[in-house]
């Protein structure tokens, strides 16, 4: 299983996730991002305010993620969602800021979504390597 850390430094360096929500007919819809990550592993990303996935989040939090492909190695994630608001808004949307600079997560129209991932799975299908672990950190 991933370290912390190495979550940490997979995600950095693959910047992008897609990400899936449920409608409010549990109907799966799925998005690409660009994910920034907290040393505590938490998961950042932003959208526009009216975007579906907003809309599903706020209904239902549960989301899953498939971060990274290339060199067919992954890391599947679940976890809660929230939207965040007020100082949680501004903290969080540095850490994005960080890793995207000049993004619009803090623009007024722009959602700023923190995901608590509760469930991973690291996937390498390269064939000199080949590997699946799933569970969460201890």
């Amino acid at each position: 299983m991933l370290t912390r850390s190495e979550f940490v430094r997979f995600v950095r360096a693959a910047r992008l996730a897609v990400v899936a929500t449920a409608n409010a007919q549990s109907q799966p819809e799925a998005a690409l991002v660009e994910v920034a990550v907290t040393e505590a592993g938490e998961l950042v990303f932003d959208s526009k305010s009216e975007a579906r996935k907003v809309r599903n989040i706020a209904l239902s939090p549960r989301v899953a993620l498939v971060i990274g492909w290339n060199e067919s190695v992954s890391v599947q994630v679940e976890g809660k969602a929230d939207i965040l608001a007020g100082a949680d808004r501004s903290a969080y949307g540095q850490v994005f800021e960080s890793q995207f600079p000049g993004s619009r997560a803090l623009q007024e129209d722009f959602a700023l979504i923190r995901v608590a991932p509760d469930w991973l799975r690291y996937y390498d299908a390269r064939p000199d390597s080949f590997s699946v672990a799933e569970g969460m950190w201890a």
